[in-house]
């Protein structure tokens, strides 16, 4: 077994991110977030280091963040793709990632079992 390497938990999440490169606007799946940032599946990653400007498609409306690409894996066998960290201008911005996540956290692991474990109810704007 592989000892994770992770310094904060993913949740599953399917959103757009769209993110202007040197081919222009593109818009890529993600497939889960962290509070740290969020991983783009696409043949092109750009270069480590590269800043984006991104927006995440969320139900609510648009989130605008900024992100740098920490890594970049080109081999297609591998999920060829781009991880971004955010860069938080505001502590709205990293409030409103983070709700987004208990959110996730909340419809994925059931109402119930989320309260216990976080000892918290339910977010107010979910069933």
């Amino acid at each position: 077994m592989t000892q994770q390497k992770r310094r904060a938990p993913r949740v599953p999440l399917h959103i757009s991110v769209s993110y202007t490169d040197a081919q222009g606007p593109q818009t890529r799946p993600a497939h889960n977030l962290s509070i740290l940032g969020v991983f783009l599946r696409t043949p092109q990653p750009l270069e480590e280091g590269s800043p984006l400007e991104l927006e995440l498609s969320l139900p609510s409306g648009p989130l605008r963040l900024s992100g740098e690409v920490r890594r970049s894996r080109t081999n297609p066998f591998k999920n060829a793709g781009m991880g971004i960290a955010f860069c938080f201008k505001d502590e709205a911005d990293a409030a409103r990632v983070a709700a987004l996540i208990e959110e996730a956290m909340f419809e994925g692991i059931g109402g119930a079992l989320f309260s216990a474990l976080e000892g918290k109810s339910a977010p107010d704007d979910l069933p």
